[in-house]
């Protein structure tokens, strides 16, 4: 009896530590160290229709000291990053303006993430690698 008890409070314990749709289940580095990287595109969604083919030079770069830089093959945006209050999300601002844009984190783990912006079925589904 006392197993089954303590098989299901790690059970309950485990999922409870489980932030993201996609994973990782449970992490010891932090969420933070996880997205410091630079990271390529390895799979593009737009509103559900793969889309790599146009996307295979799409670069994010997100520093340690908050730095964020992303390069689409022709041009480079820069700016800041952050995490959302709740930790499910990655907050950029970029531009004289200071632009907010949202990813919603669905995975993030040590060498891959994935990414989505924009409603479920019309936006963007980034899955990304790191380099």
């Amino acid at each position: 009896m006392r197993i089954l008890i303590i098989t299901l409070l790690t059970i309950v314990i485990l999922q409870s530590c489980k932030k993201y749709p996609d994973g990782p289940l449970l992490s010891i580095r932090s969420r933070e160290a996880r997205i410091t990287n630079t990271w390529v595109c390895e799979k593009a969604l737009v509103g559900d229709v793969e889309s790599t083919a146009f996307y295979t030079k799409y670069t994010f770069e997100y520093g340690a000291d908050k730095s964020y830089s992303e390069y689409n093959g022709y041009n480079t945006i820069k700016g800041v990053w952050e995490l959302s209050t709740n930790e499910d999300s990655i907050i950029v601002r970029y531009g004289a303006n200071k632009i907010l844009h949202g990813f919603k984190i669905q995975k993030l783990k040590n060498n891959s993430m994935r990414l989505t912006e924009g409603p479920n079925g019309l936006g963007f589904d980034w899955y990304l690698k790191s380099n």
